[in-house]
């Protein structure tokens, strides 16, 4: 045999020998007559009987490391900034309070520190505009629970007594003009002791006070019967009107100092103190991100989907280093898939996967490069690289039938460069050529030694 072969049978007797040290009985004995090589009369050929092993293999992914959390602060009111939060820096190595810095970039931050205050003036008046409608409102609530007191009803009853009499009497007064204004047999007033305008005057004096008569009783039946339900119901909207006033101008207020929403560091600052923010459109005033927990998006080729899960482990590394070397002091961090798409992209034929980690120690910064060293390991059949042949891209093995070659299409799973696993198109058994392949012809006859 040649050096080739020799190699070629040796790995996939080893590969057999390891599989059946950690598998069930019933494996142990299957692999226990795999292996076994046969040589042929082709030279450079050899048959070995395959069986299942346990492949592991490293795919080598790249990406870029995201913040799980990253936020772009912007104002939720219009305004003009008038001051930044300051940081726990000082500047020229100084320690008084004047030397403190204003928060900018690499300044780190708590959950609810201040980071910009925006001037409050308008709103702060806005708010006070609202409370004292909110009172006003109340007043007129209060004023229909209170209603008329017996003191003012008396008075409007009394106001009826005296409209009524200033009504008799206008009514007196305009009988007797009347009998003055008669006209003569003839129908003629020129001797009426009365004229014209005098006259109308009285009329007119009559209907003014049949109408105050009537307005004083409808006041005094209105103070008697009490506010209506539609007039409580209009006061107490009007409070609620006023109350969701002062609401809204609270939180206007409010959101005039904008704050951390976590713990984290400023990655940038756009402005500076004395420009205007505006809510629509948008301003956007600076950067904050969470470097404690990264991640990276890595795609992984289809055809590893089934050996990818949730909670698998991985190496992380900044370098074309593995992850598992030291170099230049650095070595890989660990991480952890936590997402899969399920969605295959029909374009590249790879499904995107999230792996994240702990970055509490600061040893990866968010926004770099990585290779992500992501294990992977399946236990089934198994032949040697060498023996797959590719035609128009379609992979196929030699298998030997009796005295025949049989060229079998088989699907390939991964690969540990020295075997590849065979997903379909063998079995427990089948004997496959190894060494110089290229040699046989499918349906050609086979002699073993």
């Amino acid at each position: 045999m040649t050096d080739r072969r020799v190699l070629g049978i040796l790995l996939v007797l080893c590969s057999v020998a390891a599989a059946g040290c950690g598998g069930s009985a019933e494996g142990k004995n299957e692999n226990e007559t795999a292996g076994t090589a046969v040589s042929s009369d082709v030279p450079g050929v050899d048959f070995v009987t395959i069986g299942q092993t346990r492949i592991e293999t490293t795919l080598d992914l790249t990406g870029t490391l995201v913040p799980v959390r990253a936020t772009t602060i912007v104002s939720e009111v219009d305004g003009v900034i008038e001051s930044f939060g300051m940081s726990d820096r000082y500047a020229g190595g100084l320690t008084v309070p004047e030397a403190r810095l204003a928060l900018g970039i690499g300044h780190r931050v708590a959950k609810d520190d201040v980071l910009v205050q925006l001037d409050p003036t308008d709103y702060e008046l806005a708010l006070d505009t609202a409370i004292a409608n909110l009172v006003v409102a109340w007043r007129q609530l209060e004023d229909l629970v209170a209603w008329k007191r017996q003191e003012e009803i008396s008075q409007l009853s009394a106001a009826v007594t005296r409209a009524v009499a200033q009504w008799k009497k206008a009514q007196a007064d305009l009988q007797r003009v009347k009998e003055l204004w008669a006209p003569d047999s003839l129908g003629n007033r020129e001797d009426a002791l009365v004229t014209q305008a005098e006259y109308d005057s009285y009329v007119m004096q009559s209907e003014v006070a049949l109408a105050d008569k009537e307005q004083a009783i409808a006041a005094l039946k209105l103070a008697e019967a009490g506010p209506t339900t539609q007039q409580f119901r209009l006061a107490e909207a009007g409070i609620m009107a006023a109350l969701a006033a002062m609401d809204a101008q609270a939180a206007d207020l409010k959101k005039t100092t904008i704050r951390a929403p976590y713990d984290g560091v400023i990655t940038a600052r756009y402005i500076d103190i004395g420009d205007s923010v505006t809510k629509m459109p948008r301003v956007e005033i600076m950067q904050i991100i969470d470097p404690r927990c990264l991640f990276a998006q890595v795609a992984v080729p289809q055809r590893y989907q089934r050996l990818v899960t949730l909670a698998q482990c991985g190496k992380l590394a900044t370098r074309n280093q593995k992850p598992w070397i030291k170099s230049e002091g650095l070595l890989g961090v660990e991480g952890t898939v936590d997402l899969i798409n399920e969605l295959i992209d029909p374009a590249t034929r790879t499904f995107c996967v999230r792996v994240t980690i702990d970055n509490r120690q600061g040893r990866l910064k968010a926004g770099g490069f990585v290779h992500v060293y992501l294990p992977l390991a399946s236990e089934s059949l198994a032949v040697p690289i060498e023996s797959v042949t590719f035609d128009e891209g379609q992979p196929s093995v030699f298998v030997l039938r009796g005295d025949q070659v049989e060229k079998v299409a088989v699907e390939l799973g991964i690969d540990d460069s020295r075997s590849y696993e065979i997903l379909s198109g063998l079995k427990v058994g089948d004997q496959v050529a190894v060494g110089d392949v290229s040699r046989l012809v499918a349906g050609g006859t086979v002699g073993t030694k």
